[in-house]
């Protein structure tokens, strides 16, 4: 069987896994880190890992050396979500830990090498979990709003720097957004999963 190399994340290290899980082996990455709370391989080379503190770390190599990349934001804010789709376009969002300010989002076109900051455009959101582009221009955020247990969904058309919330049937934070093709998607949430047949919009 040929082995398969992934990730998992933990407070300040990264695991490879060989053999279907079996063998574990730790990752050198820059210190000083934080928690790492969002990870993507966009092919069996190129990775990004993000977390609080700031921290956002690159590997060109297939995880065997990790390094720095300085999004414009503070030590004392969080990256909360991540999603690239492609090797050189990425999003992420990020929130200061305990803020009642809007998550803001932040976008790469080169791989991360430099970012831009895309505005304070998701009203009412604390906190950005989840992030999913099925192109440059249009994708869906995912996350929790300024009251307890209101989650948020909202959806973008213009790369981010504007967005609009969508209305779906759940009031509980959403954590995960996956797409399958540009229409057809899931979110995660507590105790339950939503789909939507139209990109979101419903």
């Amino acid at each position: 069987m040929k082995k398969k190399n992934l990730l998992l994340l933990s407070v300040a290290t990264l695991f490879a896994l060989n053999l279907c899980g079996q063998t574990w082996t730790h990752q050198t990455t820059p210190t000083p880190l934080g928690t790492l709370e969002k990870i993507q391989f966009i092919d069996s080379l190129k990775g990004w890992s993000v977390g609080d503190m700031g921290a956002c770390i690159f590997t060109n190599n297939g995880s065997v050396v990790w390094g720095n990349q300085y999004p414009p934001v503070a030590s004392n804010e969080e990256i909360t979500a991540l999603h690239f789709i492609n090797v050189n376009y990425g999003f992420a969002a990020y929130s200061a830990p305990g803020s009642s300010y809007p998550s803001n989002v932040i976008k790469t076109s080169n791989g991360g090498t430099l970012w831009s900051f895309l505005g304070y455009g998701l009203t009412g959101a604390t906190h950005i979990y989840s992030l999913f582009f099925t192109d440059s221009l249009h994708g869906l955020a995912g996350g929790r709003g300024t009251d307890v247990n209101n989650g948020r969904i909202y959806k973008t058309s213009n790369g981010g720097v504007s967005w609009t919330q969508i209305t779906f049937p759940g009031t509980n934070y959403i954590f995960q957004i996956q797409m399958v093709i540009p229409a057809v998607g899931f979110a995660s949430s507590t105790g339950t999963i939503f789909s939507t047949i139209d990109s979101g919009i419903r």
